[in-house]
C-alpha cells in the first residue's frame, strides 16, 4: 500500500510518502485494542521527518508531497490512534506492551 502518511504523537506530526504502511502494524493486542507497532518499520518510514507543531502544517505538507506523486493507493492517511506516545515511547514499544504488562 502507498500513500501519504502523517504520524500524529504526543510530541508533534511526522509525515512522509511511503509503500512500507502494510508492514508497520503487527498483530493486534487486545490489552491496549490497537495493533502492535513494528519499531524498525517505524523508523524507515518516520525516523528522518521534520516534527510539525499542528494538524493544519502536516496537512499542508502531506498536500505538497502527494504532488509530486503520480498515484497512492491511501491518499493522505493520518495515523492518530497512537496519539498518547511520544515518538520515542512508540520507537521503544511502549504502545505495544503498555497493557500487557499489568
Amino acid at each position: 500500500m502507498s500513500g501519504v502518511y502523517v504520524m500524529v504523537t504526543q510530541d508533534g506530526y511526522r509525515v512522509t510518502a511511503s509503500e512500507r504502511f502494510i508492514y508497520l502494524f503487527g498483530s493486534y493486542n487486545d490489552d491496549s485494542m490497537n495493533y502492535n507497532i513494528d519499531s524498525q518499520v517505524l523508523s524507515e518510514m518516520f525516523g528522518n521527518c521534520a516534527i510539525l507543531n499542528s494538524a493544519k502544517e502536516a496537512l499542508e505538507a502531506a498536500k505538497c508531497i502527494s504532488k509530486t506523486i503520480n498515484e497512492t493507493e491511501d491518499g493522505i492517511m493520518f495515523i492518530d490512534s497512537y496519539g498518547k506516545y511520544t515518538f520515542e515511547e512508540l520507537m521503544d514499544g511502549k504502545a505495544n506492551k503498555e497493557l500487557s504488562n499489568n
